[in-house]
């Protein structure tokens, strides 16, 4: 179900991240349809026009969730648009008359649903829209409703009701399967990611996660108090907004032997309410002893 308190899990940059990728693979499908219409494998211009239709519905989509904030109209949306993804990604099915390939757009359309940190919910009504919508797609072919295809030299569907909807049935029980696993991964991850976050806030030591690049992408609340400023602030400034000028430099010089594996340790000086207070820092990375790109 969904609470107040799982609103942060669909958070901005993963939101963004996802319609980024998105909209990527929409328009590498309109690419690959425009060349096979050109190409005369057979494929009908609607293919084209769909793609396009689409492409122009994901950049709408993407524009709308760089300008949203709040956490519940964030899932709203993306969930809006993998419903929208599943009715359209069907409609191609019966394009092309690829029965064979259903299953696997399921699949991906639930991986993506799971991926995306959406709700048990959510995802179940993402998977039932993909079936449904690719169901009557099937049948549209079947009952010759939509012209047949001579997409790749494809066989017609028209009449054979028993193989094809038995094929649908195996196929898709075993995509649902795949995809029920994945969203249970994803849920035991997701589970151990807000126990660690939750260790994190309640220590009394000072702790931040950086990427490779010293960017700061998390802060307790211990940092933060003797920061004396919010969240966000650490957020865009880095540890600058922590320490002294002339120990950034020699805080970032450490970064990369740490990025290698290897763990760091100094002492720094940091901003602090009476003057200047020393802290002994330990530079260490996400798996110790091996490259890793995120740092402790």
């Amino acid at each position: 179900m969904l609470h107040p308190t799982n609103a942060h899990r669909l958070d901005r940059g993963s939101v963004m991240t996802l319609s980024r990728v998105r909209l990527t693979c929409v328009a590498i499908a309109l690419v690959l349809a425009t060349a096979a219409v050109v190409s005369g494998l057979g494929l009908s211009v609607w293919t084209i026009a769909l793609n396009a239709t689409w492409l122009a519905g994901c950049m709408l989509v993407e524009r709308t969730l760089g300008r949203e904030a709040d956490g519940f109209r964030l899932e709203s949306l993306v969930h809006a648009s993998l419903c929208l993804d599943a009715v359209v990604i069907a409609a191609i099915v019966g394009l092309t008359g690829g029965m064979w390939w259903c299953g696997s757009v399921l699949y991906a359309i639930l991986t993506i649903a799971t991926a995306s940190l959406l709700p048990r919910r959510r995802v179940l009504f993402v998977g039932g829209v993909a079936m449904a919508s690719l169901l009557l797609a099937l049948v549209l072919q079947i009952t010759g409703a939509v012209p047949d295809s001579t997409f790749l030299h494809v066989q017609s569907m028209r009449g054979a009701w028993t193989s094809s909807l038995a094929g649908v049935l195996l196929v898709s029980i075993a995509m649902l399967g795949l995809g029920w696993t994945q969203f249970t991964l994803t849920e035991m991850l997701r589970h151990r990611a807000v126990r660690y976050r939750a260790l994190m806030d309640t220590a009394s030591d000072l702790l931040l996660v950086l990427t490779h690049d010293g960017r700061v992408t998390h802060v307790n609340r211990a940092t933060l108090a003797l920061a004396r400023c919010e969240r966000t602030d650490v957020l865009r400034d880095g540890v600058a907004r922590l320490l002294l000028d002339e120990d950034v430099a020699l805080f970032r010089s450490r970064i990369s032997r740490a990025l290698g594996g290897e763990q760091q340790s100094m002492m720094l000086r940091a901003h602090a309410y009476h003057g200047i207070r020393w802290l002994s820092c330990t530079l260490a990375p996400m798996s110790p002893g091996v490259p890793t790109s995120d740092l402790l």
